[in-house]
This record gives structure tokens, C-alpha cells and sequence, in this order.
């Protein structure tokens, strides 16, 4: 689910929020995802302050499972950790 928030001309808000479920499996099988960003316009096309979260739940890992007839496939992705940046964008 993405979700769009406009509080003001200078404060806009991005949530996107992602869900991954593998039913019927032992262990882990599902995963929640979240990534924030904000932006506050400090100085219209001047001057922009940023805020990105990224991997907001803290995942470790991802694991995908494939199913056919002829062998089952299980694939291990290791995540980059929880990120926190705090951006100043200057246009001249």
C-alpha cells in the first residue's frame, strides 16, 4: 500500500508498505516491509529538507519459495539493515 499525504505546500509525506505472505510453510513466512519519506520546502525551489527511512521494520533476510512439478526452490536474499538519512537538497 502506497499512501500520499500533502499537510501543507511545504510538507509532503510518503509511506510505502509492502507485505510478503508464504502460507503454508514452516518458519518465517511473512514479511512486512515500510519506507518513509518526508520532504519540508524551506525555501521554494531553493532550498528542500529530506528525511528517508528506509527498511523500517528491520529485516534481516528475505526468503522466496517456488513449487513445481518437478522440485520446490527456496532463495535467500540478505537485506541492507535499517537506514535513517537526513537530506538538505540547495538548488543555484
Amino acid at each position: 500500500m502506497d499512501l500520499a499525504f500533502a499537510f501543507t505546500d511545504k510538507l509532503t509525506l510518503d509511506v510505502k508498505t509492502e507485505r510478503y505472505f508464504f502460507g503454508n510453510l514452516q518458519g518465517v513466512n511473512t514479511y512486512y516491509f515500510l519506507d518513509v519519506t518526508a520532504k519540508y520546502v524551506l525555501k521554494k525551489n531553493k532550498l528542500t529538507l529530506f528525511f528517508d527511512g528506509r527498511n523500517l521494520f528491520d529485516n534481516n533476510t528475505f526468503r522466496t519459495f517456488s513449487i513445481n512439478d518437478v522440485g520446490n526452490t527456496t532463495t535467500e536474499y540478505r537485506l541492507l539493515p535499517r537506514i535513517l538519512l537526513l537530506k538538505l537538497a540547495y538548488r543555484f
